[in-house]
């Protein structure tokens, strides 16, 4: 069955994993550039090193498409890693801000006052107001020390970038980068990527098409691959963290390897082999089959970051706190609940609709992710909100969500009504 089947027997023995870290072309997707701008300079420099190793850096290979998506997604994603510092900074922005009134100085002090001897208790009380400045002041500094140390500013980065000039010393040798097409041949080549997702053929399906390629990138890196095998005859390990359906073989939110359709296609097409894995896994697997030396804490770092692009990408999520006091509001505003409740507003809300789209991008302007992180809040808004009758009287106002009991766990309400 193996020798009939092999597309559903993944590369995950160990000497089938070894074969393709020690000896496969090495893939690189631009989501993996652009993931060295989102950790700190010391992981990367531990990274770029791997990759510089003889026995590494020649069977390195960029897909044209992939290496024309990180120049264009390079000066947007470098801020990035500045926000990873902002919820620390606000904090102690915070701290330093209300003083005597941040809680766990306000639970010192009450802890302090228990102190009877007003003459001691008047010392402790003003030793920690001061301790607890000057802490902030510390911590506060050594944030913005480490911030200034391991970020790279967009304009920094537009002439003078130490990490693309690492990067285009990967692959300098000849074939190392995709071929770019021109003219009738770029065009029959797109015109293959869409013939392919006109098919449903993976990659690429079920892509928005409202993306400034027309979602051909992906296909376009795999047929890049595919010839890559044929020219060489070698396998070819696809390092990329794009780990949706479209790659990846997802059963129950479970990801069991590579997509088997992609296997049998490129054995087929090629005759040899194919394996993807994410960034953190290849590092892991350098260690295990290369003797690198790769901290777990730059694996946890850059495995962190993946997660968190997966989740949240370019997204902005809106504090509890933010949402709760807009609950609160929108339960106690019989007006702008009526219309929450309203057909309309519920088509408006509607989330891929395209009025849906065109209030996010009237909120705050087209592509801004507080639009998004916004309606997002209102659409479930739309479905928690008490209804009320013709006459405006709230009918089964409900003051507390968790008083809420309508047979379902919370995690299996419906979406918003479309």
């Amino acid at each position: 069955m193996h020798e009939v089947f092999g597309e559903w027997y993944p590369a995950d023995s160990a000497g089938e994993r070894r074969g393709f870290v020690t000896s496969a072309r090495i893939a690189v997707d631009a989501n993996v550039l652009l993931g060295l701008y989102r950790i700190s300079k010391e992981s990367r420099e531990k990274i770029l090193v791997q990759l510089e190793r003889d026995d590494i850096r020649p069977r390195l290979f960029l897909p044209y498409r992939a290496g024309l998506e990180y120049h264009r997604q390079r000066l947007a994603v470098a801020p990035d890693h500045a926000k990873q510092y902002t919820r620390a900074t606000n904090i102690i922005s915070g701290v330093k801000g209300r003083g005597v009134t941040s809680q766990l100085l306000q639970e010192l002090r009450a802890a302090i006052r228990e102190v009877k001897d007003a003459g001691v208790q008047k010392r402790l009380l003003d030793a920690a107001d001061t301790a607890f400045k000057e802490a902030a002041t510390t911590v506060g500094e050594a944030i913005r020390a480490e911030r200034e140390s391991n970020i790279l500013h967009p304009k920094q980065i537009q002439t003078d970038d130490p990490i693309r000039d690492r990067i285009e010393k990967l692959f300098t040798d000849a074939g190392q980068i995709g071929r770019r097409r021109i003219s009738t041949d770029l065009r029959a080549w797109e015109d293959q990527a869409r013939a392919r997702l006109a098919a449903a053929m993976p990659p690429g399906t079920g892509v928005d098409e409202s993306k400034r390629d027309g979602g051909i990138g992906d296909p376009l890196i795999w047929m890049e691959m595919m010839d890559l095998a044929r020219a060489v005859e070698q396998d070819v390990l696809f390092v990329s963290d794009d780990m949706k359906a479209d790659w990846r073989q997802i059963v129950d939110d479970k990801d069991f390897g590579p997509l088997p359709d992609l296997l049998r296609e490129f054995a087929d097409e090629t005759g040899q082999r194919y394996h993807h894995v994410n960034s953190d896994t290849f590092l892991e697997d350098l260690n295990t089959y290369l003797d690198a030396d790769v901290d777990d804490d730059v694996i946890d770092e850059v495995k962190n970051a993946r997660i968190s692009l997966s989740d949240s990408g370019s997204r902005i999520f809106l504090p509890e706190e933010t949402k709760e006091r807009l609950r609160e509001w929108v339960r106690t505003n019989e007006a702008f609940s009526t219309r929450l409740n309203s057909e309309a507003f519920h088509t408006l809300l509607s989330a891929g609709k395209p009025a849906s789209m065109n209030f996010e991008n009237t909120m705050f302007g087209p592509g801004n992710p507080a639009s998004a992180a916004l309606a997002e809040f209102l659409r479930s808004a739309v479905s928690q909100t008490p209804s009320f009758s013709d006459s405006g009287e709230r009918s089964g106002v409900v003051k507390d969500e968790d008083d809420r009991d309508d047979g379902q766990d919370d995690e299996d309400k419906p979406a918003a009504p479309a």
